[in-house]
C-alpha cells in the first residue's frame, strides 16, 4: 500500500476529467429505463471498499445496489471492505477479498450445476 501514493499514475482524489466524464455518465446510468435493460437473470457480486473516491462511505454503492433491485435484478449480492479503496483485488486484504469472491462463484456454480442437473436428469418416483 506504501507504493500507491508514491505513484505518479496514481491519484488520492479523482482528477478533473475523470469527474467530469462520471457526471456526464450519471443520468444514463442512474435512468430506470436503461437499467430495466439489464437481464434481471444476472446474478451480481459487488465489493466495494469504503474509502473508494467513487461512492464516498459506501454512500454511491448503497444507491446503486437499491437501483438494481427497483429495476428487478433478483441476485444481487455484496460484502463492504472498510478502510478499502477502488480497487479491491489489489488492496491490503486482498486474500480475503479474492477468498470471499471466490466463494460467491463457487456458490453461484454449484447452484446453477444442481439446478441444470434436476432439470436434466429428473428423478422419478419409484423408479430402480
Amino acid at each position: 500500500m506504501d507504493a500507491f501514493p508514491n505513484d505518479p499514475m496514481c491519484f488520492p482524489q479523482l482528477q478533473p476529467a475523470t469527474f467530469q466524464s462520471f457526471l456526464a455518465a450519471g443520468s444514463q446510468l442512474s435512468d430506470p429505463m436503461n437499467l430495466a435493460k439489464i437481464r434481471t437473470d444476472i446474478p451480481i457480486y459487488r465489493f466495494p471498499g469504503s474509502e473508494d473516491p467513487v461512492g464516498p462511505e459506501l454512500a454511491g454503492i448503497g444507491i446503486l445496489l437499491e437501483r438494481y433491485r427497483k429495476a428487478g435484478l433478483q441476485d444481487i449480492s455484496h460484502d463492504f471492505y472498510f478502510g478499502g479503496r477502488h480497487e479491491m483485488l489489489n488492496g491490503i486484504n486482498r486474500d480475503e477479498v479474492l477468498s470471499n469472491l471466490l466463494g460467491w462463484i463457487s456458490k453461484l456454480l454449484e447452484r446453477r450445476n444442481i439446478s441444470s442437473h434436476r432439470a436434466t436428469y429428473p428423478i422419478e418416483v419409484g423408479a430402480q
